[in-house]
């Protein structure tokens, strides 16, 4: 009888213990599973976020993009809709202002200068020492050396503080600009093309992939 009892008793401890490292072996295998879930989840999140992130940086770039395209596209139409330089009108345009340089009496409107002739009213390039007290719309910085002067439709001011106003200057050698004024010439010096407005010569040249004129 004894003998029995201890057979059971032994035979209970085995069963007990099979179970309980049963279920241990399957509690760690189901924590192992929720662990990997877990960091399978987080990785797919992290991807997933840095595709947006990456998605988003490509959209604003195409924006940007899409802003310089319209914004030169928007300078150019302004420039094509400014009148020729050498073409004459008849009259001078309403909220024109009178400019005298040097006794001489010249027009100004819009950022275009003109002198009176037989033919009408002649759109020029602006006389030296001419002042206006605001810059006209679509004006550029043009920086030379520690100079920064300012530049429109072929003309170059700079502030004078003392006349409280931009008075225009000469051509400062070394000055890049972006576009020309319509009515410029074309001229020809030892196999290269060079731009002429006024008296002013310009070398059409590429600075990072887009076409600027420099002052020679």
């Amino acid at each position: 009888m004894r003998r029995k009892m201890t057979f059971y008793f032994i035979l209970m401890m085995v069963l007990i213990f099979g179970i309980s490292s049963f279920s241990l072996e399957a509690f760690a295998q189901k924590k192992q599973s929720r662990t990997t879930k877990g960091t399978t989840k987080g990785s797919v999140r992290h991807s997933e976020k840095h595709r947006g992130n990456k998605g988003r940086k490509k959209k604003a770039r195409r924006g940007n993009r899409r802003a310089e395209r319209y914004e030169d596209a928007r300078d150019r139409r302004r420039r094509r809709a400014i009148i020729r330089l050498g073409v004459a009108i008849l009259t001078m345009p309403r909220g024109h202002t009178t400019v005298i340089v040097g006794g001489a009496t010249y027009y100004y409107h819009g950022g275009v200068y003109y002198s009176s002739g037989p033919s009408g009213y002649v759109a020029i390039s602006a006389p030296i020492g001419a002042r206006v007290t605001v810059l006209p719309t679509g004006y550029s910085l043009v920086p030379v050396g520690p100079t920064t002067y300012y530049y429109y439709y072929g003309n170059y001011y700079h502030f004078d503080p003392v006349a409280n106003g931009y008075i225009v200057i000469a051509a400062p050698q070394g000055a890049i600009v972006p576009a020309l004024p319509n009515g410029y010439t074309e001229v020809y010096v030892n196999r290269e093309t060079l731009y002429v407005v006024g008296e002013v010569r310009y070398r059409p040249v590429y600075r990072d992939g887009v076409l600027v004129y420099v002052v020679l």
